[in-house]
């Protein structure tokens, strides 16, 4: 018999932990069973965005005098990536720039390695007139990475947000507002540095804010869970590592008396309404209107209410197993949310329910795309102008290609309680959830209790930020795909905790 209970809890970081939890469906959802050379044993880095450089990538710069100066690294062995172990190689790039040699890491067995910034030099020709370009590359594994680095004059600089966007994405605008009055605000911020690797072979790193117990008590811990982590799946769920949230995002709250309602916020990047009435086709990068999906060439599911307001930031998901099947998640709060707090105590419950949609990449590097230096790297906005205050760069003003089979689906997920209290899962025989598969939880079977330990943020009435934990221990259903149901051990149980920053306003 299952037995759950819950204190009582923080807020708003909801939407980090729906974020994540959906996008871990996604994730289950595109997991192969076969294995195939990793794309993310290597990655180019580059310096003033901080961005990893996709492979095959090109960077630009304007020429300053007759030269253009590329600050990158080299890191090995990266996050979400199967570890190879790579001894004490040095992986340097090579080309015929100058001084690409100096962008090197040197190996660390499987340990995740970058080297120092170095400055790559490529330089005009004709006497600084024409363009300059350099073609670097590096290898580690079976991962080799190739990017192209543009030197421009001055006559003919890189091109600017200005003049480089090439879609009209009709999706909410991001435009922001002043905050609204009497609401709760929380931005999540960033957890551990590691979750640890699937099954728990390597172990994750502290802070931690949950743990497995192998007695019902919850007193026999067996393993410790991450802080802003995501682990899922029964007692077989081997094959999907937990991943973590990415920081930076916000949502706010109204508050009613002790009542949390959803909020039109900033704009539509903070505010917590559900989408509709209109609705529009998810697999067109046109987001065109629609009644049903036969508006929308037949793709299932793929007619859906207009979003009102995107939580988070998009999601990626590299598979190191099969690149091809790499992963985009956009989300999208499909009904209002709501929930109960205090804001003396900083204590709260949240209940947000999210459609999240998505899309199939196969871009191993970056999943999603990117907001590097004001502009989409790729995607249905390749090129066009671009913010976003995401660790991982993401932006939703730079959404994935949407057509072309990418659209998979928008995954309909509630989360409740999302709390900052303690919330446990218990049963005897390891079956946390109804018709649980295997035993156990997060690939360890002798699972008997699921805890989370959420923290409130103290008292808010001086309206000044302060620290906050929320964490969920929850269920998932199954996806009514035995394959995807194979991979992730779904139905089972599924965990998160968010660290962040509450405030009244």
């Amino acid at each position: 018999m299952r037995k759950s209970s819950s204190g009582n809890g923080v807020r708003v970081s909801a939407a980090a932990l729906v974020v994540a939890f959906a996008s871990a469906v996604a994730l289950v959802a595109l997991s192969p069973r076969t294995s195939r050379a990793q794309e993310c044993l290597l990655q180019f880095r580059e310096q003033t965005s901080g961005a990893a450089v996709t492979d095959g990538a090109s960077l630009c710069q304007t020429a300053s005098g007759k030269l253009c100066t590329f600050n990158l690294q080299v890191c090995v062995n990266t996050e979400g990536c199967t570890p190879v172990n790579l001894k004490h190689k040095n992986i340097r790039a090579s080309g015929h720039c100058g001084p690409v040699g100096k962008v090197h890491a040197k190996g660390n067995g499987t340990s995740s390695v970058c080297g120092g910034f170095a400055g790559v030099k490529v330089r005009l020709k004709k006497h600084g007139k024409k363009a300059g370009k350099c073609v670097i590359h590096a290898k580690a594994g079976t991962d080799k990475d190739t990017i192209t680095l543009n030197c421009q004059p001055t006559s003919s600089p890189c091109p600017t947000p200005s003049t480089t966007t090439t879609t009209t994405i009709t999706h909410p605008t991001t435009t922001s507002g002043p905050p609204p009055a009497n609401s709760l605000a929380f931005t999540n911020t960033a957890g551990t540095t590691s979750c640890g690797s699937a099954g728990f072979g390597t172990a994750p790193a502290a802070p931690f804010t949950g743990e497995l117990d192998s007695d019902t008590a919850c007193s026999t811990k067996i393993n410790d869970l991450g802080r802003g982590c995501l682990y899922i799946g029964g007692g077989n769920a081997k094959a999907i590592p937990p991943g973590q949230v990415p920081s930076g995002a916000t949502s706010f709250f109204n508050i009613s008396g002790s009542n949390l309602v959803a909020s039109n916020g900033t704009g539509a990047l903070t505010c917590t309404k559900g989408s509709g009435p209109s609705k529009n086709c998810l697999n067109n990068d046109a987001l065109p209107a629609c009644t049903s999906d036969a508006d929308c060439a037949g793709y299932t599911a793929a007619c859906h209410g207009v979003a009102n307001c995107l939580f988070g930031p998009p999601l990626e998901f590299p598979n190191p197993l099969l690149s091809a099947l790499s992963t985009c998640v956009l989300n999208v709060i499909d009904t209002d949310a709501s929930g109960t707090g205090d804001p003396s105590t900083g204590s709260s419950t949240v209940t947000l329910p999210l459609a999240s949609e998505v899309y199939v990449t196969g871009n191993q590097g970056s999943p999603c795309p990117h907001c590097v230096s004001s502009l989409c790297t790729y995607g249905a906005s390749s090129g066009g102008a671009c913010n976003t205050n995401s660790s991982s760069l993401t932006s939703h003003d730079c959404p994935p290609e949407r057509g072309g089979g990418a659209f998979q689906a928008p995954l309909s997920v509630t989360l409740q309680p999302l709390t900052t209290g303690t919330t446990t899962l218990t049963s005897a025989s390891g079956n946390f959830c109804p018709s649980q598969k295997t035993a156990g939880a997060f690939a360890l079977g002798t699972a008997q209790c699921i805890k989370t330990v959420g923290s409130p943020a103290g008292d808010l009435t001086d309206g000044q930020p302060h620290s906050a934990i929320i964490a969920a221990a929850f269920c998932i259903p199954t996806t009514t795909n035995s394959t995807i149901d194979g991979v992730a051990d779904l139905p089972g149980p599924g965990l998160t905790s968010l660290p962040g920053m509450a405030q009244v306003r």
